[in-house]
């Protein structure tokens, strides 16, 4: 085996791998702008911040879309990890939200 050759294609992979990781990051991102703009409004209309059967609705929905149905538990791993953060984020403006109104501010 030529390692040139092969060390061309293992570079390519990796800037390939890159790409998908920037856009991963970019989703993300996008996903929090939107959660911003989730936790307004629950905050605005008094909606509970958890709502454990819609999680569980988009990590099924996500594992059933899954050609490669080993990545299961990790999808499932990173929703968990998506909620928690989306939730302490909300609970932390709802108590910026109280504490503002308890102080008239």
């Amino acid at each position: 085996m030529n390692t040139l050759y092969s060390n061309k294609n293992l570079i390519e992979l990796r800037k390939e791998i890159d790409e998908v990781d920037n856009e991963i990051i970019n989703l993300i991102e996008k996903r929090f702008e939107i959660i911003e703009e989730v936790k307004k409004l629950k905050i605005k209309e008094n909606i509970p911040i958890k709502h454990r059967s819609r999680e569980e609705e988009i990590i099924n929905k996500n594992i059933s879309n899954l050609k490669n149905k080993s990545l299961s538990s990790l999808i499932k791993k990173i929703y968990n990890e998506i909620f928690s953060q989306s939730i302490n984020e909300q609970m932390d403006a709802v108590d910026k939200f109280v504490d503002k109104k308890e102080k008239n501010i």
